[in-house]
């Protein structure tokens, strides 16, 4: 019987370093830029705007970092970006309005759509493709890990030594993630057809239905980061905080096992699945009023999100040849960006006139609609 291959080789390990330093600098600002921002304006408006200007970059710059990642060399797009993202975070501190702010948080954003791209790309690469959605899975913690830990790392910085100390530390820690891209020696890969630039160039109409799919995923976990707290707040229920311990523990449980589960059985069966856990789960939160049925729902939606959206990433990879990996990576961020821009804006709309509850119902919608499409897809 012929022995797996093997998937922790050097430059796999190498390009998840370089992940988990990339997206830990990045998640360090995520809480802090508006509190900053306070320092020269106590606009709503304009602090939103602050909030959400690195997401909104990250979007509309998102078409042409595919092709980059496709194209160009990606050992020095990942250092390079990497080393201007560490530039642009020593000079937030020397800004003298929110408009500079919001400037540099645009480039910042702009850059690291570059970054998130290209390595995820290289990962890829580095898999072994009947191993794919276990490396991916794998890919997916050191992600997580700077969500978890970034934004608790830059508070204490921040209220221990001030924002001068924290914006030079995250400096430091985004310039030695260009470390890692300048060793790494990726396989080699095809050469992608120049050509005019098109939509299939920009995008990947292959795994474009899967994206999709996925970004419905994404908006759940988008709002209730956004407004768990609130919603907390909001019903008097007490350690609220508790439920980002419970998804984020489940997540990584889910991550660690759920890879296997992509090689070995049909995304659309893991996404059926996914899809009960999660509607299950918005409507606990939903009608909840003590933090048992928050707690029940963390855990049921670590396992729905932990396990549909890495089956879903993979898919969208398998659908394109070696060559447009890049592109498909794009795709699936973009998705990403759209349900970070989208589903706070309007789960935010509906709970000024409805509540947060009758918020967290109506993600139930776009989820099950994508389960419905789905499942005629399959029969047909």
């Amino acid at each position: 019987m012929p022995s797996e291959p093997k998937l922790f080789n050097r430059d796999y390990l190498l390009a998840l370093s370089l992940n988990a330093v990339a997206f830990f600098s990045f998640h360090i600002l995520t809480p802090l830029i508006p509190v900053f921002g306070m320092s020269f304006t106590r606009h709503e408006a304009a602090l939103g705007f602050l909030a959400s200007a690195i997401s909104i970059a990250a979007l509309l710059s998102r078409p042409f970092t595919g092709p980059l990642a496709d194209r160009g060399n990606r050992k020095l797009l990942i250092a390079f970006s990497q080393l201007g993202i560490a530039v642009i975070i020593s000079l937030l501190i020397l800004s003298q309005s929110v408009g500079v702010l919001i400037l540099l948080r645009f480039l910042h954003g702009a850059l690291f759509s570059i970054v998130s791209t290209t390595v995820t790309a290289t990962i890829i690469d580095t898999i072994p493709e009947s191993r794919l959605g276990q490396g991916i899975s794998i890919m997916g913690i050191t992600t997580m890990g700077g969500q978890a830990v970034a934004p608790v790392f830059g508070i204490f910085l921040s209220r221990r030594f001030g924002f001068g100390a924290m914006f030079t530390v995250t400096a430091i820690i985004s310039a030695l993630a260009a470390i890692p891209a300048f060793i790494i020696q990726p396989k080699p890969r095809p050469s992608a057809k120049p050509g005019k630039i098109g939509l299939k160039n920009i995008i990947a109409l292959e795994s474009a239905g899967v994206a999709t799919i996925s970004l419905t995923f994404s908006m759940i976990t988008a709002a209730i980061t956004s407004f768990m707290v609130v919603f907390g707040n909001e019903r008097g229920i007490l350690n609220i905080g508790l439920y980002f311990t419970i998804y984020a523990i489940g997540i990584v449980l889910c991550r660690l096992v759920g890879g296997r589960v992509t090689d070995k059985y049909p995304y659309q069966c893991i996404v059926y699945a996914s899809t009960v856990l999660c509607v299950a789960a918005l409507i606990l939160i939903g009608g909840a009023h003590t933090f048992l049925p928050i707690a029940i729902a963390g855990v049921l939606l670590s396992l729905g999100v932990g396990f549909a959206v890495p089956a879903l990433q993979t898919e969208g990879v398998r659908r394109v040849t070696p060559e447009r990996r890049g592109v498909a990576t794009a795709t699936y961020y973009i998705a990403l960006d759209i349900a970070n821009i989208s589903s706070p804006l309007i789960i935010g709309f509906v709970a000024l006139t409805a509540g947060y509850g009758v918020g967290f119902y109506l993600l139930c919608v776009p989820v099950s609609l994508a389960f419905a499409v789905l499942l005629l897809n399959s029969a047909t």
